[in-house]
């Protein structure tokens, strides 16, 4: 069963700045709730033995006799283990971590600000089929909800003079942008150039329902993904065409497309 929102989140961290960072970031997000923060290994052993924990956010290098790798290797094997999320700034740790993948959800590497942990929790949370329960929610409080379907207008110039056309999300494969200029690319082949900055596009489609595969490059619908060679990072779309993953965006990025089945 998947756990329910607000996601219940602790932090392991030993550095007071950082500990701060983290907290303000789950503060800010609606659909998390901070438990407690440790400092320690088994502080926090002796907190998951008592209280339920969806998302620990783990830094590596704790101070103490355990590390973050202890507390790892400690989650493994258990029948049921919070999600993990990696909070660290050296690489042979986190190259280390990696023997864990099956229990970490996402790795941040500091330092990381809003936009990275946003976009590393959202893919978390839609993989967990949470994208359906909010649809359901929307319906009931605005019965008119199916007009306001994340969309975009754009102006079409035809014999008759310039008509705006409206574009839905789930119609688009994915949205490639050029400075102010987006050109959105549909599942039927066709590309539609609209004067829109990769900032304007995110104010209109949540983090949630779509996911950056580049520095200019959003995918928004995964069913245009036919294939995905993660070591060399080679996503194959509809149309044969080919993106280069980003070296900050392939991590999360099975999981989202996972997430739709």
């Amino acid at each position: 069963m998947n756990p329910t929102l607000p996601l219940n989140c602790i932090i392991v961290e030993d550095e007071i700045l950082a500990q701060n960072h983290l907290q303000d970031l789950i503060e800010a997000h609606d659909a998390l709730t901070h438990l407690a923060t440790f400092d320690n290994i088994d502080d926090t052993r002796n907190f998951l033995r008592k209280h339920k924990v969806d998302i620990i956010f783990l830094d590596l290098e704790v101070s103490g006799r355990k590390t973050g790798i202890d507390l790892l290797y400690m989650q493994e094997d258990r029948s049921y283990s919070p999600a993990i999320f990696i909070c660290s700034g050296q690489r042979d740790k986190i190259v280390e971590a990696t023997d864990y993948n099956n229990i970490i959800i996402n790795y941040l590497k500091k330092p990381f600000g809003k936009e990275k942990f946003d976009a590393a929790l959202n893919t978390y949370i839609q993989s967990l089929h949470f994208g359906n329960e909010m649809k359901e929610e929307t319906k009931e409080e605005e019965p008119v909800s199916k007009e306001k379907e994340y969309h975009f207008w754009y102006n079409h110039n035809h014999k008759y003079g310039g008509i705006d056309v409206k574009v839905f999300h789930k119609d688009i494969a994915y949205i490639s942008v050029d400075g102010n200029y987006s050109t959105l690319v549909l599942l039927t082949g066709e590309m539609i150039l609209v004067q829109m900055s990769l900032k304007n596009i995110e104010e209109i489609i949540p983090s949630c329902f779509c996911y950056r595969i580049s520095r200019d490059c959003l995918l928004c619908n995964p069913v245009c993904v036919k294939k995905y060679t993660r070591n060399d990072r080679d996503l194959l779309l509809h149309k044969n065409t080919r993106v280069i993953v980003g070296d900050s965006y392939h991590r999360g990025l099975r999981a989202y497309v996972e997430s739709y089945g």
